[in-house]
């Protein structure tokens, strides 16, 4: 995790997280990496420390989960200062603001990356498709608060799942 916490700064790092878990060292099974981001995904702050924190703790328990959220956060927030002091005294210069859009650019993307290959393993009803995009377009085009969607979100999925609405 510390390696990952080296380059972790300025974006969700959960698609490498997986690569390294799952396909490099086989520590969980990819339906568990699922699962432990969606867990990850439901608690305060980065969801990257987090992921750890959750891995960490299915591999060892709480503090094998503490060690790899310090793992994970320490070194991305000594560099995002170091990095973010040394920006902030040259945003001004063109070359720097076009470097910012295109890191902007580049987090997007592993977001929307994510976002597919999570998709690819989770919903696998057409009713989890329609429950996703809903959320999807309320969060996004609408802004609606995270913190009132994932209960219901939560909720639905429970409800729909209790009552044998999918095999």
């Amino acid at each position: 995790m510390f390696r990952l916490g080296l380059v972790s700064f300025g974006g969700n790092n959960a698609l490498l997280m997986t690569r390294m878990v799952v396909d490099e060292h086989r520590w969980l099974s990819p339906a568990e990496m699922d699962e432990a981001l969606a867990v990850a995904t439901l608690g305060p702050g980065g969801n990257s420390s987090n992921l750890a924190y959750e891995v960490g703790r299915r591999l060892g328990g709480v503090a094998a989960g503490l060690t790899a959220y310090a793992s994970m956060a320490i070194p991305g927030i000594l560099l995002a200062l170091t990095v973010g002091e040394l920006i902030l005294a040259q945003a001004s210069r063109p070359m720097i603001a076009g470097a910012l859009n295109g890191a902007e650019a580049a987090v997007v993307a592993m977001m929307v990356a994510i976002g597919y290959r999570l998709g690819q393993r989770s919903l696998q009803h057409r009713l989890d498709w329609v429950v996703a995009l809903v959320l999807f377009w309320v969060v996004g085009p609408m802004q609606g608060s995270i913190l009132v969607i994932m209960p219901v979100a939560v909720a639905l999925g429970y409800l729909v799942r209790s009552c044998g609405w999918m095999a």
